[in-house]
């Protein structure tokens, strides 16, 4: 793809009133070559119409008259949001001009299929299981594609989305940008509008759809009072400020230039020569013979046109690029040798996490997906989960605590085993200015340390949650295990065996004998209790204040440090409590911490 969005070109047509008439009499029918039902999307594909300016993508359902969806300009649509297991109707529509439309009647009645049951859970996302991404269709390496290229003089080679790469999923998010900078509301609809409008002008007085970003912005100064030179400057400072070269094709670029052949850059795009020079010097592109761009010569790949020329200028030339239509089979029925280069946002959206907010979720897809999908390099599973989740999600919790702590004066963080350990590595590795501690922790020592106060997590931990265990425990060994062996002695008289399991037939017998004899396990655990304290107050040193951090869900690990250090011990502290996330519909008792920032939570929570 090599434009901001995406367009056809057709040759230049002397008579208009042939261009109706074709609309009208002679517009033939679209083939559909390729149909994927994903239940909550439908994917189409069908034959190209030769000269065709733009297709128009519609849908009904029993209930639903026929919607518009998408405007499109490649022969395929992906309309998504639909319901499973519901007949659609689909309608296609295709003009020559912008204005004439002929109906598709060919294709109706698609059933979307009924999810199952991880996909009513997860979404209808592929899933890399027991594989990394990178490796699913992996292309060749950039030297062998370059030993490819060895037998033809001249290399020609496309620009966007091949030896550039814009950091979006779509390249016309980059609008938002642009209208940010221009305080120009809903800019991104006006500018794809604006440039829609001048190529249906252009089609309509020269008889191709070929424009310049100057026709663009002639409309968009007329619309808005924007001077066209503030908005020419300001869009392509953003272009050169967000575009970067695709560190594979570089490599492919600099080899078959350091073999000593010529170099040519081919391009359907609306930024003339002297400004894709620019943007290909800055993204690190030298030694190039030419540069052809369609809107200088008002014809393009995708017409042939551009190739006409190619092949006037130049012998045994090759073109790479990554448009299956304009770059592959046009090159091809231009007789001209091609390589197709695969997109890395085709490639890689399938794997893409959806319902993000729309300007971050589309900059996250575009970095993931290139530097993923580029083929460079292929990655093992584990670093793909790092690169795509968990190292965004630990480095902002970790960018979260920082701001807290700093807004607050606090000086020491202890982070709790056992996810605080990749925390606080990351934390240390991110900041120097905080001490850090890594503090062994979990729910039994809380359960034990807290019996006098509140008895039910340690009924809950050590009785419930075993009995419900998959693996039983013996009686006596749990007993045992948790250091109230003394309580054996009693089981006669509750009328239990010490060869036992503890079940949940019988764990309400337990737990009464627990209660029956709850002064006794206190007992057990005040030397368990010395040493947390102890502990406790060799980790917190002098400090007045500090953070307890933890992941979730419910709380009780953060909540019960605090308990401990602030009245149960009485150290001369301050305890504050942060989480990344709680979800523990049960447990309302962090509400009220929550509701006087006690607890902070930093991606989701369920109780304000």
């Amino acid at each position: 793809m090599d434009n901001g969005t995406e367009h056809n070109s057709i040759p230049i047509i002397e008579k208009k009133e042939n261009l109706s008439v074709k609309t009208i009499e002679h517009a033939p029918e679209l083939k559909i070559t390729k149909i994927i039902n994903g239940g909550t999307y439908i994917e189409l594909k069908w034959e190209p119409l030769k000269d065709v300016f733009c297709y128009n993508v519609y849908y009904s359902t029993d209930k639903v008259k026929y919607k518009f969806t998408s405007k499109v300009t490649d022969a395929s649509c992906r309309i998504e949001k639909l319901e499973c297991d519901t007949r659609y109707f689909i309608k296609i529509k295709y003009s020559y001009n912008g204005k004439n439309y002929k109906d598709n009647l060919s294709i109706t009645d698609i059933k979307t299929r009924k999810l199952n049951a991880y996909e009513e859970i997860f979404g209808t996302k592929t899933i890399c299981v027991n594989t990394a991404e990178s490796v699913d269709k992996p292309i060749m390496s950039a030297m062998n594609m370059a030993k490819g290229l060895m037998k033809y003089d001249v290399v020609s080679f496309d620009i966007f989305d091949t030896l550039i790469l814009r950091p979006f999923a779509k390249p016309y998010d980059l609008f938002i940008l642009v209208g940010h900078k221009l305080d120009i509301m809903d800019f991104c609809e006006l500018r794809i509008k604006a440039e829609n409008k001048a190529r249906e002008y252009a089609k309509m007085t020269r008889g191709n759809s070929e424009v310049t970003i100057y026709d663009i912005y002639k409309i968009i100064e007329n619309e808005t009072g924007v001077p066209m030179s503030i908005g020419i400057k300001t869009e392509f400072q953003v272009e050169q400020d967000l575009c970067y070269a695709n560190p594979y094709m570089q490599r492919v670029y600099e080899l078959v230039k350091y073999q000593g052949k010529k170099i040519v850059i081919c391009s359907d795009m609306y930024y003339p020569k002297e400004m894709m020079e620019q943007l290909l010097n800055k993204c690190g592109y030298f030694g190039y013979e030419d540069v052809i761009v369609s809107c200088d010569y008002n014809c393009t790949k995708r017409n042939g046109g551009l190739y006409g020329l190619l092949k006037e200028k130049y012998d045994n030339l090759v073109h790479i690029g990554d448009n299956e239509i304009s770059d592959i089979q046009m090159a091809e029925k231009a007789g001209i040798a091609n390589v197709y280069y695969p997109n890395v946002n085709k490639k890689g959206n399938k794997y893409r996490a959806e319902n993000m907010s729309y300007l971050v979720g589309s900059a996250y897809k575009g970095i993931v997906n290139a530097h993923l999908h580029n083929g460079t390099k292929e990655y093992t599973p584990y670093y793909e989960m790092g690169f795509t989740y968990a190292g965004l999600y630990v480095f902002g919790f970790c960018q979260w605590i920082h701001k807290i702590l700093m807004e607050q004066g606090i000086k020491k963080v202890l982070f709790l085993a056992r996810e605080g350990d990749i925390y606080q590595k990351v934390f240390d590795l991110c900041y120097d200015d905080i001490k850090t501690e890594y503090v062994l922790w979990s729910r039994v020592p809380v359960a034990k340390t807290i019996v006098e106060k509140n008895r039910h997590p340690f009924l809950l931990q050590l009785v419930h949650h075993k009995a419900n265990a998959i693996y039983k425990s013996k009686i006596t060994t749990l007993f045992e295990r948790i250091g109230i062996g003394l309580l054996l002695q009693y089981l006669p008289e509750y009328r239990i065996n010490e060869e036992e399991y503890l079940t949940p037939d019988n764990e309400k017998v337990i737990e009464r004998l627990m209660i029956e004899h709850w002064d006794e396990i206190c007992q057990c655990y005040e030397n368990d209790k010395n040493s947390v304290k102890e502990y406790i107050k060799t980790v917190i040193g002098n400090d007045k204040e500090v953070a307890v951090v933890d992941v979730g869900w419910s709380g009780n690990n953060v909540l019960q440090i605090k308990y401990l250090v602030e009245k149960e011990f009485k150290f001369d502290c301050k305890v504050k409590c942060l989480l990344a996330a709680t979800r523990n519909v049960n447990d309302t008792y962090m509400a009220g911490m929550m509701q006087d920032s006690q607890v902070d939570t930093y991606i989701f929570f369920q109780y304000v």
